[in-house]
């Protein structure tokens, strides 16, 4: 056993597995799950009801030099970014879900990991001011996304939103030629989806590679990753498996966050612009404070993360 948990008993004394109480668990997820239910019907908002003047009501009425994707690319490049969010928000709501169950416990760095990779897709096509380059960064990724396909999947047949059926070395070309009409080259614009999530993760923790490292570490089974939630209880010759209160403080507050940064994002390209008494507002306030609270108690005073 001891060289077994060797990995475990590296670990600090403040990341230990002391057990995220039933107090927290109920708290985290009250307060994330209230927020989380006012944000997502403003970002369905953006299916279909433009606001004049918008960001969103530009792109949904653009005329860009694109043909492979029907005849409004900017209105599909709008939606993928809405529907990045709402994945986003489903992985951070069923993380709050997660943490009313006792034995949850590796699944809820897993779930924060997939919430923070949703909404960097969407944050990451947000970032450029200029429509024209958010369309080319929705084609180079779905560039990707073909190549991969056309490449494992050969003969599979796609079956199109819009009703029809192609392959996935078709569309490909066809992306392909879209992106040389907008930049002048068919070179799509680099991605990496890690590095995307570290970014991300820089808006609110000085090294967003660690954290991306240490969300990815438990989904791969790494040792460091999966040993945060192992203990050795040598007195009964036993491994004690669960939820630190620190991990489950971590995973609560990193969906959180990046739930904020990325719904902030959107409804300001949607046009929504919030008062400080909407319930969304008061419900993110009231979640980070909540946050801030238990992370006093769980890790001890320092610089908390932004939210």
């Amino acid at each position: 056993m001891d060289n077994q948990m060797s990995g475990a008993h590296m670990a600090s004394e403040e990341a230990s597995l002391r057990a995220l109480s039933q107090a927290d668990r109920t708290a985290f997820s009250s307060a994330l799950l209230t927020f989380l239910d006012q944000l997502e019907p403003l970002i369905r908002r953006g299916f279909g009801e433009e606001l004049a003047g918008s960001r969103a009501e530009r792109l949904a009425k653009g005329v860009f030099p694109s043909e492979s994707q029907g005849p409004y690319p900017g209105r599909n490049a709008l939606e993928t970014v809405l529907f990045a969010t709402l994945a986003g928000i489903d992985h951070s709501r069923l993380l709050a879900r997660s943490l009313l169950h006792e034995d949850a416990a590796f699944s809820i760095a897993t779930l924060a990991r997939g919430a923070v990779e949703a909404y960097a897709r969407a944050w990451w096509m947000l970032e450029p001011k200029e429509d024209e380059e958010l369309v080319v960064r929705w084609l180079s990724a779905l560039a990707s996304e073909l190549e991969t396909f056309a490449r494992i999947r050969p003969n599979a047949v796609l079956h199109e939103m819009r009703g029809r059926n192609s392959n996935a070395a078709t569309q490909h070309v066809g992306v392909l030629d879209d992106i040389e009409r907008l930049t002048g080259s068919r070179t799509p614009r680099k991605l990496s989806y890690t590095a995307l999530a570290a970014s991300l993760a820089d808006q609110w923790k000085a090294n967003g590679r660690v954290v991306y490292s240490d969300l990815s570490g438990v989904a791969h089974g790494e040792s460091l990753g999966i040993h945060s939630f192992v203990e050795a209880d040598d007195d009964a010759a036993a491994y004690r498996v669960g939820l630190s209160a620190r991990w489950g403080l971590m995973g609560t507050q990193w969906a959180l966050s990046a739930s904020t940064f990325v719904g902030r994002d959107v409804l300001k390209m949607l046009g929504t612009e919030l008062p400080s008494s909407h319930p969304c507002v008061v419900a993110h306030n009231a979640a980070a404070q909540v946050l801030a609270s238990a992370r006093l108690r769980i890790i001890g005073s320092g610089t908390a993360p932004a939210a």
